[in-house]
């Protein structure tokens, strides 16, 4: 019998959900347009509550990043689309996030995506080679150093939770509900740890659709898959135009 649940592609959707109330609440705008609260919730609150409900996304991007890398024909082209998005995005992240077209000491969460796949690559291209958990950590280490230089969203915390999926994480994922779920908490956990800021324990509300997962893409194909990476740019441009249009009000 074949295996209902949620799909790729309702897991992208919820994400991008969650990616944009998070972005709403951390560029200013909630409070800006909403500054008695929203929801009969008072500023502070509805402030957390948003970025509370951002906290899903990064989760279940990692867990479909891990899935991406691990069933794609073209691995190199996979990588490069990544790149392409984290380049095109700099400036409407900066935008959004701080209110002017330039920040080097803090950059978009595409980049930290990209080096975490550096330990999922390894794991792809070593496969029965040296693939023991020694040579994973130090690639994952040599990763999170790269980071601390690149200073992008989530930092090193993103790195590890991206290769703990990616080094424990079942083949075929979605045989393996309950194992998937532990594993991603493993994960979420030591990215909390590593963060030591208790605002990412909400994050936690993604392993229900990620315990879910049934394995299947969703319809649409390349034009789902290509709207998502581009609502990332997209929404922080709409978003920064507001800020910087608020800002110069």
């Amino acid at each position: 019998m074949e295996r209902g649940g949620i799909n790729a592609l309702a897991l992208k959707i919820i994400a991008v959900i969650s990616m944009l109330v998070d972005h709403v609440a951390a560029s200013g705008l909630l409070r800006r347009f909403y500054p008695n609260g929203l929801l009969g919730l008072d500023p502070n609150t509805s402030y957390e509550a948003a970025r509370a409900i951002g906290r899903l996304a990064f989760p279940i991007f990692c867990f479909l990043m891990v899935e991406g890398i691990k069933h794609t024909g073209n691995w190199k082209r996979y990588v490069l689309r990544v790149a392409v998005f984290a380049l095109i995005s700099e400036i409407p992240f900066d935008m959004a996030l701080n209110g002017k077209l330039f920040n080097w000491g803090y950059q978009n969460v595409l980049w930290t995506l990209l080096l975490g796949m550096v330990p999922l690559l390894y794991l792809k291209l070593y496969e029965g080679r040296d693939k023991t958990a020694g040579y994973i950590a130090l690639v994952i280490v040599g990763a999170m150093a790269a980071e601390t230089f690149l200073l992008s969203d989530y930092g090193a915390s993103g790195v590890v939770q991206i290769g703990i999926m990616g080094f424990m994480l079942p083949e075929k994922a979605e045989e393996h509900p309950v194992k998937n779920t532990v594993i991603c908490a493993i994960a979420i956990a030591a990215c909390c740890l590593v963060q030591m800021n208790y605002l990412e324990i909400p994050a936690a509300i993604a392993l229900i659709p990620i315990f879910f997962y049934n394995g299947k893409k969703g319809p649409g194909g390349r034009f789902f898959q290509y709207f998502v990476y581009t609502f990332y740019p997209v929404h922080l441009l709409i978003l920064g135009l507001l800020v910087m249009g608020v800002s110069h009000a």
